[in-house]
């Protein structure tokens, strides 16, 4: 009503001023003829209409100027920020809603008052001061003030500024306020929070979500050796090395996935170990912003307990060190971490073994027994109860199970030099289990609640005398029987060959030297000494007493093996080569064993030419050798025993020297003969080998050291 009012005004006003314009240039209407009077009648109605067009229009702009102003008054007094206009005196020109809200004022009373009277007496000069410069240098500017409402609340509020002028060329202050009231208890509170961590002693630090550092605290330049200002707003990575960034960026990584953590990580520069421990920055909506963290210095802990550790260390040392079987540790890849000085038997220091496989104590052979692939292929799809548990050094990782009575042959370091021969000096007894005590350096720290096994502790005990008693009960038993069958036989032939020999010589005495009989005497009386020699033999291989060792020749222990058998050689037509090389030098040996040895390889020759299978037109032949031998400058004498009969099946090679098996029929061997061989030449540092092609030949190689350092 009141806009209405105001515009019949301005047209009533207006209507004056023409008909006042129209009098100063009146036009003398006398003069005017008729077509002239028609003709000014038409402009004017035609310049009637043209005004009434123009008013329309005029209208229709006033219309769309009054909605704008309109809106923006609106958009002016509903605006969230506060807006005011000062004139020169700091008195409010103009001020919108909002701006009377927050100071809980009607809008109507702060027009043409000083703004002073709603803030606080301490900022009234920050005010002042935010005014005049924005009035002098005609500049934008900003301050910050505490503002009280109308209730007594106070709050801050932000204040910017900026200088304009009217058409009329007078200037004013326009001003936007905010209210930071919130932002402001939050600078407090971090404030506060600065001044807290900055006072601890432990290096405290704020990472965002990018791993740049917003904040740490002095205790920063002490443990890391860089300066603050270096790393705020920079990442973390250079201070430290690559294994330790490792560890922090997967500390990080899993605090910002929400995890609160801790893990010992080292700074590169100082070589100080820093417990670290970090907590996940949430927003109000709980989303993980950043990470907060703590560090404290425990190197000098951590050395307190490492020499603890390393004393109690000392004395387990001393303690197993003092224990005369071999006590080791292995990790899980099968590598020693541990091993007493026991090992030395071995001719092995401690240190030297650390790193390397359990394996290099033991004979390939052995090592191949036992492995992964072939134990578990025995058993696959199977159940197993304790006593067919996989004896596997490198099947302890679950903890499950564990290696009991293994025997293993062990190899001294001096026989590694020995190349391709068998040099295995002692048996042991392997008794490994689960390693129940988990170091820290074997355990993730992200899996630090399941503590798994790591490895295995085991004992190695020589068991070589009670192998060698078990063999000699062994060989005794076999002693026993050959002696008893030798008394027996030297008891029914005895008297009987003595008799053709007294008889003989008889004969030989009637015939002349020329006679043809003469020969025939003699060569009975010849046979028969060879009987009663083998028979001498026999019953000396036999006797039951401790064999002792003596510097013997090969070649003789060979001849006297061969006259023990040869006999049955002949019968069976077997062709007997002997190639004894006569410059073979004495050795320190047990006599008795050596030859027992000879014996059981020739048995097996004749066993294996006398089979059924064996070729009909094939000629049967032993062939039997000895010779003097140099390896990287060591003395050995080789004896072979060739024959070329069955052979050995190529499944069967390989154990073919374990004990209680053979290849021959059920009741026709015992298993024990190439064991106790094996064992024997063991005994003086030997090695015997067996090759072999079925149905075409075998080849027992065996080699002795001239230097026997075991039996001296």
């Amino acid at each position: 009503m009141e806009e209405k009012n105001s515009k019949q005004e301005n047209i009533s006003d207006l209507r004056k001023r023409a008909e006042e314009m129209h009098k100063l240039a009146q036009i003398p209407l006398d003069n005017l003829t008729d077509a002239d009077v028609r003709k000014l009648a038409h402009e004017l109605q035609v310049h009637q209409i043209e005004l009434e067009m123009q008013n329309e229009d005029l209208r229709r702009a006033q219309i769309l100027i009054e909605n704008a102003r309109s809106e923006y008054r609106d958009l002016f007094d509903f605006a969230p920020v506060g807006y005011l206009t000062f004139n020169i005196d700091q008195q409010i020109v103009k001020a919108n809603q909002t701006i009377a809200r927050m100071l809980g004022e009607e809008k109507r009373n702060l027009n043409n008052k000083t703004f002073y009277l709603h803030i606080i007496r301490q900022d009234s000069d920050i005010l002042y001061l935010h005014h005049q410069k924005v009035f002098e240098s005609k500049e934008y500017d900003r301050c910050e003030l505490r503002f009280k409402r109308k209730d007594g609340v106070l709050f801050y509020a932000q204040l910017d500024s900026s200088y304009v002028m009217d058409s009329e060329g007078n200037g004013f202050c326009r001003t936007s306020i905010i209210d930071i009231t919130d932002r402001k208890e939050s600078e407090n509170k971090m404030q506060m929070y600065k001044l807290i961590i900055d006072n601890v002693s432990d290096l405290a630090f704020v990472a965002g979500s990018k791993g740049d550092i917003l904040y740490v605290n002095q205790v920063f330049e002490e443990l890391s050796g860089r300066k603050v200002e270096e790393f705020v707003g920079a990442s973390f990575a250079p201070l430290f090395d690559d294994e330790n960034l490792i560890k922090a960026n997967r500390l990080y990584e899993r605090t910002l996935q929400g995890e609160s953590l801790k893990s010992e990580i080292y700074f590169k520069d100082t070589g100080k170990l820093c417990e670290h421990k970090t907590f996940p920055l949430r927003d109000v909506n709980g989303v993980v912003i950043g990470v907060f963290g703590l560090s404290r210095d425990i190197t000098d802990r951590k050395l307190a307990e490492e020499a603890v550790l390393h004393a109690k260390e000392r004395k387990f040392r001393d303690l197993v060190g003092m224990i005369p079987d071999i006590v080791y540790k292995i990790d899980s890849e099968g590598r020693f971490t541990y091993i007493n000085s026991s090992v030395d038997v071995l001719g092995y220091e401690s240190n030297e073994l650390l790193g390397k496989h359990f394996s290099i104590l033991f004979d390939e052979k052995d090592v191949e027994s036992i492995s992964r692939n072939t134990i578990l292929e025995k058993v696959q799809g199977g159940i197993t109860d304790i006593n067919m548990t996989p004896k596997l050094f490198d099947e302890r990782r679950t903890g499950e199970r564990m290696t009991r009575n293994l025997e293993i042959c062990l190899v001294k370091k001096s026989d590694k030099r020995y190349k391709n021969l068998d040099q295995r000096r002692f048996i042991g007894l392997v008794t490994a289990f689960g390693d129940v005590e988990v170091v820290s350096d074997y355990r993730d720290v992200e899996d630090g609640k399941h503590i798994q096994p790591t490895g295995t502790i085991g004992i190695i005990r020589d068991i070589t005398e009670r192998i060698k008693l078990q063999e000699k009960a062994i060989q005794v038993g076999q002693l026993a029987e050959i002696g008893s069958l030798a008394a027996s036989v030297a008891h029914q032939l005895n008297s009987p060959i003595n008799c053709i020999m007294v008889c003989g010589e008889l004969l030989q005495e009637r015939f002349d030297n020329n006679d043809k009989d003469f020969d025939m005497v003699r060569r009975i009386i010849s046979e028969a000494e060879r009987v009663s020699t083998v028979i001498k033999t026999l019953l000396s291989f036999s006797r039951d007493k401790d064999d002792e060792m003596d510097y013997i020749n090969i070649n003789e222990l060979l001849d006297e093996a061969i006259s023990l058998v040869k006999w049955e050689m002949e019968k069976d037509g077997i062709r007997l080569v002997s190639c004894l090389d006569k410059d073979v030098p004495n050795i320190f040996l047990y006599p008795q064993r050596i030859q027992q040895t000879f014996i059981n390889i020739i048995n097996n020759s004749i066993y294996a030419l006398n089979k059924e299978d064996q070729r009909k037109h094939k000629e049967k032949m032993i062939r039997i050798t000895s010779k003097k031998l140099l390896v990287n400058d060591l003395a050995y004498i080789e004896i072979v025993f060739y024959d070329n009969g069955c052979g050995i099946p190529a499944d069967k090679i390989d154990n073919i020297m374990e004990q209680f098996f053979t290849t021959k029929p059920r009741g026709s061997g015992t298993g024990l003969g190439l064991s106790i061989s094996k064992r024997i030449i063991n005994e003086h540092s030997g090695s015997i080998e067996i090759n072999s092609l079925e149905k075409e030949y075998t080849n027992v190689i065996i080699t002795l050291p001239t230097i026997n350092e075991e039996c001296q």
